[in-house]
């Protein structure tokens, strides 16, 4: 789906690449001076098959995989023969390729990673102890999926296209259950119901939040940690019935600077929601994984 020409003008694809950026999959755009358009950057095909190959860029496939092979690493002598079998596997994934891939090449070289990271991950569904260690790896888990949740409605749930809304079915796992829910086609509500309302869709921002509040108040002086994401829970609540969700794409697009001011809300809290994720990450390694004595920690929390 792109080229160069669709880059420019497609909503959808725009708002696609604007995600990559967020992600670091692709590199930021260069700075613009205040009061001045930002004029459309176009982007191959090759382009981002190679941006996802880069070892440079820190949201790529080959650099996310190198620092998953560099922890096991670390606690090989943890891991289970099978467990390890596939992380050797997915070394020769790791390896920056020689040369620029096709897209047909990049897309088959990302299936087949794809296909060792769903056993990895079954493998801790089915065996891993249900201990303090795995409680740490499924909330870091949630955070993950929360931000890229975050990033993704920002994007593409109020994007003026309904390419944007099957974009973000797509990229969270949704299409079969929106058809089965709706057979009249895509519109803002019902998608945002599925992919960011809904407490038993795995893939929604609602369950994720949820579900991190559930593990963290099992830990230790974990109630404090879950609060701001309470918060986020009520606000999320109340978004449910935010003007914009109910404006259709064509509406969006004709609506311009006004139809952006009535979702200003709602990306307020998708940013909230990235920072949240961000200050729980970091006030877990301060307070699990941090080796200081009592007053040491009141001091570094002062």
């Amino acid at each position: 789906r792109v080229s160069q020409a669709a880059a420019a003008a497609d909503p959808a694809l725009a708002a696609l690449l604007g995600l990559c950026r967020r992600l670091a999959i692709l590199p930021a755009e260069a700075p613009v001076e205040a009061g001045a358009a930002r004029a459309p950057v176009p982007i191959a095909a090759g382009t981002l098959a190679g941006a996802l190959f880069d070892p440079d860029c820190s949201g790529s496939v080959v650099a996310n995989l190198r620092v998953v092979l560099g922890l096991a690493a670390q606690v090989r002598d943890r891991l289970s023969p099978d467990s390890w079998r596939i992380y050797n596997r997915l070394s020769d994934f790791a390896a920056a390729p020689a040369q620029a891939l096709a897209l047909g090449d990049a897309l088959h070289r990302l299936d087949e990673s794809l296909l060792s990271l769903v056993t990895l991950s079954g493998f801790v569904i089915e065996s891993m102890p249900r201990d303090a260690g795995w409680r740490f790896l499924s909330i870091g888990r949630r955070i993950e999926r929360l931000q890229f949740l975050a990033a993704a409605l920002s994007a593409l749930l109020t994007a003026p296209s309904a390419e944007a809304l099957q974009a973000l079915l797509a990229v969270t796992d949704g299409d079969l259950r929106y058809r089965s829910r709706h057979a009249r086609g895509l519109a803002p509500l019902p998608v945002a119901e599925l992919v960011m309302l809904d407490a038993d869709n795995p893939r929604a921002l609602r369950y994720q939040l949820e579900s991190l509040v559930e593990h963290l108040r099992l830990l230790p002086e974990g109630d404090v940690l879950a609060e701001p994401l309470t918060q986020q829970l009520e606000t999320l609540q109340a978004l449910s019935l935010c003007d914009c969700l109910i404006v259709d794409a064509a509406g969006r697009a004709a609506g311009g600077a006004a139809e952006h001011a009535r979702c200003a809300d709602l990306h307020d809290f998708l940013a909230q929601t990235w920072a949240c994720g961000n200050r729980l990450a970091d006030a877990l390694s301060h307070r699990y994984f941090t080796h200081l004595d009592a007053r040491s920690r009141a001091t570094a929390s002062s």
